[in-house]
């Protein structure tokens, strides 16, 4: 079966489905699962120029966990020689968390930015990427230790994996991609940016000219794009001027929405699953056009 049939059979069992009285609530639950994700970041931080994320949760294990050294590269990446960061820099796995034990399970690959030829130092923006991604990652481990406990002989399932997204003379992006699997699955993304000629790691904020009026112009323009997609494809559902459920609406990105450059080095913006349209959706992505915003860009 291909990806369109495949496409085409999710949306026709949407279209047919009849929501149960619990439907919407738990439907909403997992928006607010989102959001909540998106809303970890401490916003204080974001102003250096990297994440922090703040947790006051501590984790109890019913098993044990393996973690384990992989010497191994699971990706490395030769790059053209950078202004502020070195020759080259590779991503590469160094740690795993995986756990079976009937009912649940995870699999689960945490990577790190190294500086080949530059062992002794290390770029403040490798640093800072490493870190947020080590606390990340440990945190969604954390997660599915506490659901696990309370699911008992149901299923739960992790899966967390990673990928160099961009690679260009001015721009390195790293995306981890986590899958969670009860009784439906969901899937969120993050990326992580390094500007190749400052140095500097980067959120979406930090792209546009202060006090310009990006959030409104991206908004404005994905929500010109979800209409279109809508009135050309009646399969194509996003929460956008509804007025049975007026609160899920699509409103405004936020300043650290997610988002990377494309192959033609045009601005994408990506939302999770169930962030902004049904779970058949996927992760919508969305490309911004250089009219939109080229003026405003720093």
């Amino acid at each position: 079966m291909n990806r369109n049939q495949e496409f085409e059979n999710m949306r026709n069992e949407y279209q047919k489905t009849e929501l149960p009285q619990n439907g919407r609530e738990q439907m909403k639950m997992m928006i607010e699962k989102a959001k909540f994700d998106r809303a970890r970041y401490d916003k204080s931080r974001i102003k250096k120029q990297m994440f922090k994320l703040s947790f006051g949760m501590v984790a109890t294990a019913a098993c044990a966990i393996l973690i384990l050294p992989n010497t191994s590269a699971g990706i490395a990446m030769a790059m053209e020689k950078l202004p502020v960061i070195g020759p080259i820099v590779r991503v590469v796995t160094i740690r795993e968390y995986k756990f079976d034990d009937g009912h649940n399970n995870a699999n689960v690959e945490v990577p790190i930015i190294k500086e080949k030829d530059n062992v002794d130092t290390e770029n403040d923006a490798i640093s800072g990427v490493n870190k947020t991604v080590k606390e990340y990652t440990d945190e969604i481990i954390r997660q599915f230790q506490k659901e696990m406990e309370s699911t008992g002989e149901g299923y739960h399932g992790l899966d967390l994996s990673y990928e160099t997204v961009t690679d260009t003379k001015e721009w390195f992006t790293l995306k981890i991609t986590a899958v969670e699997t009860q009784a439906s699955g969901y899937e969120f993304s993050r990326y992580y940016h390094i500007d190749k000629m400052n140095g500097k790691s980067v959120v979406l904020n930090d792209l546009f000219v202060e006090n310009s009026d990006y959030i409104k112009r991206i908004s404005d323009e994905i929500k010109q794009q979800m209409r279109q997609q809508m009135q050309t494809d009646e399969g194509m559902v996003y929460w956008i001027d509804q007025t049975d459920f007026p609160d899920d609406n699509f409103e405004q990105i936020s300043e650290i929405e997610d988002f990377y450059w494309n192959e033609k080095n045009e601005l994408v913006i990506v939302f999770d699953e169930y962030q902004v349209a049904p779970g058949y959706m996927g992760c919508p992505e969305f490309v911004i056009s250089e009219n939109v915003v080229n003026e405003i860009l720093k």
